[in-house]
């Protein structure tokens, strides 16, 4: 094929005079053409990715949520790890779950005190403690544009004298649950928590 190309045509198959040259430019144009083409990798055929995953250990910063100092992980059972991590996805949609229990010597009102301010800073909390939102102030800089729709979804205290704030949005928020030990009261502290994060996209 390369030496037909390379061939001057006969004057006939082409209108008009061409010289020699002008065909020697045009077939290495056209070869070129013909090589980039072939070089060029084809173009990655969209991809659909799915997934899950468990684990037992869970971060601060998995949380979203700072540890109250000194608290330690508190497991219902000898073999718990009083820790959870979850998550599922497919495509564009999925959610993120991570909870981590633990205990604490405190006050909880010292607590409470502790995770308002903390959440704070992640938008308006809201207090789910008598199984009603009430609003809190807010020290964060802006709040999620759908936090209207946060809610205590009929989360109620499951103890007396537990405290629940919540803040986010309805599919991405953080939940702290402070319940005191039972056989404490707030003056001799004893508190087991609950600290919550979820989040989701495209649900």
């Amino acid at each position: 094929m390369t030496a037909r190309l390379l061939q001057h045509p006969p004057a006939t198959s082409v209108p008009g005079a061409r010289t020699r040259s002008q065909w020697l430019v045009a077939a290495a144009l056209c070869a070129g053409a013909a090589l980039a083409q072939a070089a060029e990798p084809a173009a990655p055929a969209p991809s659909f990715k799915a997934g899950i995953e468990a684990l037992g250990q869970v971060s601060a910063a998995d949380l979203g949520l700072p540890i109250f100092p000194g608290a330690r992980v508190q497991r219902d059972k000898p073999d718990s790890s009083g820790q959870v991590a979850l998550g599922l996805w497919g495509g564009s949609m999925g959610f993120k779950l991570h909870a981590a229990k633990y205990s604490s010597r405190a006050p909880i009102e010292q607590l409470a005190a502790f995770y308002r301010e903390a959440l704070a800073t992640h938008g308006t909390v809201i207090d789910c403690s008598s199984g009603k939102p009430v609003a809190l102030p807010s020290s964060a800089a802006s709040a999620p544009s759908d936090s209207s729709a946060l809610s205590c979804d009929n989360k109620k205290p499951s103890v007396p004298g537990e405290v629940i704030y919540k803040v986010g949005s309805a599919k991405n928020f953080r939940l702290v649950a402070l319940q005191p030990q039972q056989g404490s009261n707030s003056s001799s502290g004893g508190v087991n928590f609950q600290l919550v994060r979820m989040q989701s996209q495209g649900l």
